[in-house]
């Protein structure tokens, strides 16, 4: 068997060795919730997306009579295109792949407040002077609060994730792998370096390895 060793040491080392890696980073609450709320709400509105489109479509083949052309397709193509796309960005978003947080933050902003104009607009014509009670005037209300909801549920994450773009960055950057992080910051300062590289003299177009003449050329004095 082995054997105890005799003395224990009384202290633990207070520093840890150098070779541990370093914890990973932890994401932002703000992200979170704002890439939280853009996979909610487009996975749900394109779950409803196709639900819809599949009752369409059922209805119009139990129907009689010549089937009637509709623009209920390239509805539901447009909007399985936006919920897909907030849906993505919600996903690359909590997994620190997207690039940045703007564009998806301006298009969920976009998409918002168009949703904020049609349902003021749909709770305007429920509420308009001389409308009695009915389907038209259930179905407006229906719309706008809806309208209203959806709008508030895309406005709200772009302003999360706009508050936390700084937090996202940094966030992102260390998630980078080291070699990777090297190569991007070696590229950007040959970038640099090449931007600010400028001819000692003027070149010939015609031969680019050769200098133009210049005026002094044909001056041979040594004044």
């Amino acid at each position: 068997m082995n054997e105890l060793p005799e003395e224990l040491p009384e202290e633990l080392p207070e520093e840890l060795p150098e070779d541990l890696p370093p914890p990973p980073p932890a994401r932002p609450g703000l992200i979170l919730a704002a890439g939280g709320l853009w996979v909610l709400v487009g996975a749900f509105f394109l779950l409803m997306t196709c639900l819809g489109t599949v009752l369409d479509i059922l209805l119009e083949a139990g129907r009689q009579g010549p089937v009637r052309n509709s623009t209920a397709g390239c509805a539901m193509q447009v909007n399985m295109l936006i919920w897909g796309g907030f849906l993505t960005a919600g996903i690359r978003t909590l997994q620190g792949k997207a690039k940045d947080t703007i564009i998806t933050s301006v298009m969920s902003i976009l998409v918002g407040l168009l949703y904020f104009v049609i349902g003021a607009v749909s709770l305007w014509l429920a509420g308009g002077p001389g409308r009695a009670p009915g389907p038209f005037v259930t179905a407006m209300l229906v719309t706008g609060a809806l309208s209203v909801l959806l709008g508030g549920a895309l406005f709200l994450p772009a302003v999360l994730a706009l508050a936390a773009r700084s937090q996202y960055l940094e966030w992102r950057e260390a998630l980078e792998p080291p070699r990777r992080r090297r190569t991007r910051r070696r590229r950007e300062e040959q970038d640099e370096e090449r931007d600010w590289e400028r001819p000692k003299y003027p070149r010939d177009p015609k031969r680019p390895w050769n200098r133009a003449r210049r005026d002094s050329d044909d001056d041979d004095s040594w004044g």
